[in-house]
């Protein structure tokens, strides 16, 4: 199942009868909103930046990893419900499927899910701002800006 999605104005968001994907107290700060439509059923999301639209990382037909600004879900669009919802103190960069495991970066960590049950399966605090990911077989290289680079297994 493929999403439709389409950026919409706030007074649009504001009149839509659906499932709020992220949900606020306060709209001013938001810049951004958005009507996602999947199996003929909408849902809404809204986000602050300026220049960063959402990652949307499918990992299943109708199971779909989100993530934007500080936050990051992943959510069944067949059924409307939350698998897994998480809130960072720093901003998200890309989520990515390897294996068997979803890897959500920040600026600071690196949170590996496994893909079965979404829990986490590892967390890597770095030691500086993310920079780049590479994988070999079961192996992940990670650098950040300042040259540090780690290495993590991953058994599955």
């Amino acid at each position: 199942m493929d999403l439709i999605i389409k950026e919409i104005s706030e007074s649009d968001y504001l009149k839509l009868d659906c499932k709020e994907l992220t949900e606020w107290n306060d709209l001013t700060k938001f810049n951004h909103f958005m009507l996602i439509t999947a199996s003929q059923q909408n849902f809404k999301l809204c986000w602050e930046s300026s220049l960063i639209y959402p990652d949307f990382v499918r990992i299943s037909d109708y199971t779909y990893c989100v993530g934007i600004d500080q936050i990051f879900f992943i959510f069944d669009f067949l059924n409307g419900d939350f698998k897994l919802s998480m809130e960072f103190d720093c901003y998200f960069i890309q989520v990515m499927k390897y294996r068997n495991f979803v890897l959500v970066i920040t600026q600071m960590d690196i949170y590996i899910l496994k893909l079965s049950d979404y829990s986490i399966y590892k967390t890597v605090n770095l030691p500086d701002v993310f920079s780049d990911i590479k994988f070999d077989s079961s192996v992940v290289y990670i650098s950040c800006i300042s040259g540090y680079e780690l290495c993590v297994c991953l058994v599955e």
